[in-house]
């Protein structure tokens, strides 16, 4: 095991002199632990030296920690381990060393990894570490600090840029960007991060071309509280791994992974930024928990009791790999070089390591450490604070999604260069039932699950040339970095001019469009007024005086015997209405007929005269309208007929209502009230109290009730 020192490790006690010696790797001092099995010296006391590296731990990745303090001739010697150094303890190249044969990816990688730890460097006082590229160690897609320097001034995101712009070559866009941020054009660290993202996903593309999972019970437990689930395609993956008991764990988790699954499928497609990527993850997370949360609280479970679970989920957009967690399952990004694991366990032993109270070797003999500290399910709505992080992938990887059946003892960093890298040449199919076997041989304590994802980045095109990828929608409120990335864009291409947005015409010069507007619809009315046919009479609905609203009943006439029964139609309503004479050309419809008033129980007289002539005639309802009367030639007609309508007309006049007059032509009447109605549909009996509707050709006559504003 090797360590970065900080003071002067020749100056230890001969013990301690005996166990860690110092190893030539050039001018930083690198010291090998000849015993790393057995116990570290420690104190209780962090020195106030190392509290930074302790403090920075959510960005474990990128920021070394103090393993370990030794005491010497007076001086303190700190260890610090997940430092910039390959397994036999040479330090990686540095950022300026390794900038003129990276990638444009890579460079884009290694700059948005550095605007990401600005804000909580310069909140520890320690920003000034990443003002200096040979600090800043650099391995394929990542990068990570030597040490960390104290801030003597107060360092800004344009003295970031100038140090950038020291970086040779630049390329147009990149170039354009430092420029938006010496001038105080981009001046918030989220906004740079998110333009170096923008700028990625414009410049190449990758995905996941092959993917693997398993999940077992393990040796010890009875059943499997672990759940997955994953795009085929690769876009999206999740692993849960929950508690509770067989009730609730196996509740929990599967809850979670449903939940999330149908979130993070619905990503695809929306054309979001990464910023809006990682939000809508922190809002899934939120939401799997507060189902959870409320299922607890309705089984009314309480302490350990309650059901649970972990998380871990990434998702795979372009050239970048958003990843989320809430507690201790892991991701790990592999590589041909090296295996990193990019999220940090929500303990007890990564809370006191975060709080700064000891070294990484003391924490880790706390006996609870292990302890979680966050969970879905355990956490009140509004108190989760999950990580969600984003990585830019220049090159070919693997993401292992797992839970702690399968990391727990530092399996995987102990066993990935023989089980994880040849799998980056070979199919990953035979990996589920390998992977499964190494955690059963070494661990099998615990339920072990796993989603294995393999990343092939695509063409990438030169950072000089236009850009042939479409810019995603973005909302408004963004402010500087789709500028910034427009810009560099443009800058790139100079041939390609930007049209100007052209200016919007005054109010004054649009009075055409109403009168367009106007005039074609006149010419429409005009054109359905002549094609269609005008009804003679209209059919008023009789003005209730009362306050309901309701459809007055059909009143039934007053005769000396009870009203007939309508007979069963037995008789098809087409067939029924075959004996009407052919209709002529349909009227217009009345699209403004008021609905009349009802009334359950209302009662009205009618005189006997009328009772009989509550029927329109049958042509009057022919295609749903009423033909016009006057005008045709005039056949013989009983005047007995020819008086009955005239006294008929004069009545419902005198009384509000205005019926049409008797068609010319129209068929003999039926010698009964019965054989009046008997074409009507039974319906009709129970349907009295409804609005009149106005027949089609295939419905018979229908009644029209008197004018009930008044009796008679």
């Amino acid at each position: 095991m090797y360590y970065l020192a900080i003071g002067n490790p020749q100056k230890l006690a001969t013990p301690l002199a005996e166990r860690y010696q110092q190893v030539p790797a050039g001018l930083l001092p690198v010291v090998r632990d000849l015993s790393p099995h057995q116990p570290h010296p420690s104190r209780e006391e962090l020195p106030a030296a190392g509290r930074p590296y302790q403090r920075l731990n959510d960005w474990r990745w990128a920021v070394p920690e103090v393993f370990t303090f030794l005491e010497g001739a007076g001086e303190l010697c700190l260890l610090l381990s997940n430092a910039p150094l390959d397994d036999d303890g040479v330090p990686w190249g540095h950022l300026a060393e390794h900038w003129p044969q990276a990638s444009a990816l890579q460079q884009l990688g290694w700059l948005s990894q550095i605007a990401k730890l600005w804000d909580p460097c310069v909140e520890q006082k320690v920003a000034s570490s990443l003002l200096l590229p040979a600090n800043i160690g650099v391995q394929g897609w990542q990068m990570r600090l030597f040490y960390l320097k104290a801030d003597a001034t107060s360092p800004t995101l344009r003295d970031l840029a100038a140090c950038w712009r020291t970086l040779s070559p630049l390329s147009a866009p990149l170039a354009s960007l430092v420029g938006a941020v010496e001038a105080g054009q981009v001046n918030r660290a989220a906004d740079l991060v998110e333009a170096l993202e923008s700028m990625a996903l414009l410049m190449a593309t990758g995905r996941v071309i092959q993917t693997s999972a398993a999940t077992d019970v393990g040796r010890r437990r009875k059943n499997n509280e672990d759940c997955f689930a994953h795009d085929p395609a690769g876009r999206y993956a999740v692993v849960c791994d929950g508690m509770g008991g067989h009730e609730g764990g196996e509740v929990a988790s599967r809850m979670a992974t449903e939940s999330l699954e149908r979130d993070l499928g619905a990503l695809a497609g929306q054309g979001l930024t990464p910023r809006e990527v990682r939000s809508r993850l922190a809002e899934a997370l939120g939401k799997a928990n507060a189902q959870l949360w409320e299922t607890n609280q309705q089984q009314r479970r309480n302490g350990t009791g309650r059901m649970g679970t972990t998380v871990v989920a990434c998702y795979q957009d372009g050239a970048l790999l958003h990843v989320a967690h809430v507690g201790d399952s892991r991701i790990y990004l592999v590589n041909r070089k090296h295996c990193q694991q990019i999220t940090v366990d929500h303990d007890l032993t990564q809370k006191e390591i975060s709080r700064a109270r000891t070294t990484s070797a003391a924490a880790a003999l706390i006996p609870t450490g292990g302890t979680l500290t966050q969970a879905l399910g355990l956490m009140p709505e509004g108190t989760l604070q999950p990580m969600v992080q984003s990585f830019i992938l220049p090159e070919e990887c693997l993401v292992l999604l797992c839970s702690d059946g399968l990391c727990d003892g530092d399996l995987v960093e102990r066993s990935w260069k023989s089980t994880l890298r040849p799998l980056l040449d070979r199919d990953l199919a035979p990996a589920a039932p390998a992977l499964i076997d190494l955690a059963l041989r070494e661990l099998g304590h615990d339920n072990i699950t796993f989603v294995l994802l393999r990343y092939m980045p695509g063409a990438a095109r030169a950072a000089d040339s236009p850009p042939t990828i479409p810019q995603r929608p973005r909302p408004q409120t963004q402010e500087t970095p789709a500028t910034v990335v427009d810009a560099a864009a443009t800058r790139a291409a100079p041939a390609r001019a930007i049209p100007a947005a052209r200016p919007t015409p005054p109010t004054g010069r649009n009075l055409w469009l109403p009168i367009a507007t106007v005039a074609g619809v006149v010419a429409v009315a005009a054109g359905a007024y002549l094609l269609l046919p005008q009804p003679s009479v209209r059919r008023e609905a009789p003005t209730s005086t009362t306050e309901n609203s309701a459809v007055r009943p059909v009143p039934v006439p007053e005769t000396g015997t009870s009203p007939p029964t309508l007979p069963a139609a037995s008789v098809p309503i087409k067939t029924q209405a075959a004996a009407v004479d052919p209709a002529p050309k349909p009227a217009k419809p009345n699209l403004a007929t008021p609905q009349l008033p009802s009334a359950a129980n209302f009662e009205t007289k009618v005189p006997e005269k009328i009772q009989e002539q509550t029927l329109l005639p049958p042509d009057a309802n022919k295609s749903g309208g009423v033909e016009e009367a006057e005008g045709q030639p005039e056949t013989k007609e009983p005047a007995r007929k020819k008086r009955r309508a005239r006294k008929l007309q004069e009545r419902t006049n005198a009384d509000g209502l205005v019926l049409p007059k008797a068609s010319i032509g129209a068929q003999p009447e039926a010698a009964t009230v019965a054989d009046k109605i008997a074409p009507q549909p039974p319906i009709l009996e129970r349907s009295l109290i409804a609005p009149p509707v106005q027949p089609t050709r295939s419905e018979p006559p229908a009644l029209l009730p008197p004018n009930t504003s008044s009796t008679p």
